[in-house]
């Protein structure tokens, strides 16, 4: 009975420093694709992690969506906006964006070392009709 007791406390104690589901994404929605927007991403790197675990490895993003023209999607460190990586949307000459606007469904991960929250910058370069949908999820 003593050792049921027991585990059972740890399991709670497990389940209270547990905070969410670590497949969590974040979704950010670009819906006037004319305009430069920013968003911060300060939900998924604390999903699913233990209170009691080290920091933050890895990050996925992920882009879909349609542009009629060129954008720029940044990922940055957050707050000291140091960029990660970006993505250059361009009809021309990126594979990502497909002659008729289209982006299909793309994900990458990237080493992420910089804590729980994540900077995204969406910046047009000509884009002015579409939507575009990027989700995150930190590590």
């Amino acid at each position: 009975m003593k050792n049921c007791i027991i585990l059972l406390s740890v399991i709670a104690l497990l389940g209270a420093c547990s905070s969410g589901n670590a497949n969590k994404f974040a979704e950010f929605y670009v819906e006037d694709v004319s305009k430069a927007q920013t968003f911060i991403d300060s939900t998924s790197g604390t999903a699913g992690k233990l209170a009691l675990m080290g920091g933050n490895e890895v990050m996925k993003v992920s882009l879909e969506g349609e542009l009629d023209s060129s954008a720029d999607v940044s990922l940055r460190y957050y707050p000291s906006d140091q960029l990660i990586t970006e993505f250059n949307l361009k009809k021309e000459d990126n594979l990502v964006l497909k002659q008729n606007g289209t982006i299909p469904y793309i994900e990458m991960m990237f080493d992420y070392y910089g804590g729980d929250t994540l900077l995204i910058r969406y910046i047009p370069k000509g884009a002015t009709k579409g939507h575009l949908k990027i989700r995150t999820n930190i590590l």
